[in-house]
């Protein structure tokens, strides 16, 4: 159920949506003033080797590099969180309203599109929509059992890594 104000016509609410990009405009006229780049919050992100490209050339990048004994197994728990991100995506757009599915692609979209699968996880865990379409799944008690038994295997793994000072974000 969406909530509406009884008697208040919609485009009242655009004001409070225009906030968003008003927003981004100011902090980018301080970057400005500050630094002489209003994109700075973007080149910044170099350091990590990541700049704005097309989602797929993301891949490309990734799977043009070969898997080293360091890099591998980290490099397939980032593809994993990726290919997670996508399914959810897709599910999205048949389980959830629309808003929710096109808010949640936009969502992914934006680390998709970095040039780096590094640290994927630790932005998947903040879009609330892919716990949605995990609890639509998880009304059939089949995929509920084996999402519980999977994860809690995950998150065992992960936390002995960390316990053994690994990095695993």
């Amino acid at each position: 159920m969406q909530w509406r104000a009884e008697g208040r016509p919609r485009w009242l609410a655009f004001p409070a949506i225009a906030l968003i990009p008003a927003a981004l405009g100011v902090y980018m006229v301080f970057l400005q003033r500050a630094y002489g780049d209003p994109l700075k919050f973007l080149h910044v992100q170099g350091g990590w080797n990541r700049h704005l490209m097309l989602p797929w050339d993301t891949f490309t990048t990734f799977f043009s590099k070969p898997l080293t004994l360091d890099s591998g197994q980290h490099a397939m728990v980032d593809m994993g969180f990726a290919v997670l991100a996508i399914v959810s995506v897709v599910l999205a757009w048949r389980m959830l309203r629309p808003s929710y599915a096109a808010f949640l692609t936009v969502l992914v979209l934006i680390p998709l599109s970095s040039g780096s699968l590094t640290s994927l996880g630790r932005f998947d865990l903040v879009f609330f929509p892919v716990v949605l379409v995990l609890a639509k799944l998880g009304e059939r008690p089949g995929f509920d059992r084996a999402y519980t038994v999977a994860a809690l295997g995950i998150g065992a793994v992960f936390m002995a890594l960390f316990a053994q000072w690994y990095w695993v974000a």
